[in-house]
């Protein structure tokens, strides 16, 4: 079985849905609980971020392997979003914001070496 593509949107919109279902149920009183929610959401990007450099090792195009390094880093824009949301509803310092942008930082990197 071959990883693909539609793949990565179906994991990546699964891991928004389940994000927001469970910040719903958070406790808000509970900071840890919101903290771990984000982590979560990180965690699956890192997840994301190694699906597409698999993807990328078996793209013999580079235009095709930037626009895989592209989608990732949309991807990594809005869960970035999501989680800055959440840390300002919540007047919350989320390490896991800084990690995506980490995560956005090194996918631009990628994108930008593949566009050459």
């Amino acid at each position: 079985m071959m990883l693909e593509l539609s793949d990565l949107d179906a994991i990546k919109d699964t891991a928004l849905r389940n994000f927001e279902a469970r910040v719903a149920k958070a406790d808000p009183s509970k900071p840890n609980e919101i903290e771990c929610e984000a982590a979560r959401l990180e965690s699956q990007l890192e997840q994301l971020y190694s699906f597409t450099a698999l993807l990328a090792r078996r793209e013999s195009d580079m235009a095709r392997t930037a626009e895989l390094w592209a989608g990732l880093a949309r991807t990594c824009d809005l869960f970035a979003g999501r989680v800055f949301r959440l840390a300002q509803q919540h007047a919350l310092n989320l390490s896991a914001y800084d990690r995506i942008l980490d995560i956005r930082n090194a996918t631009e990197e990628l994108r930008a070496l593949h566009s050459r």
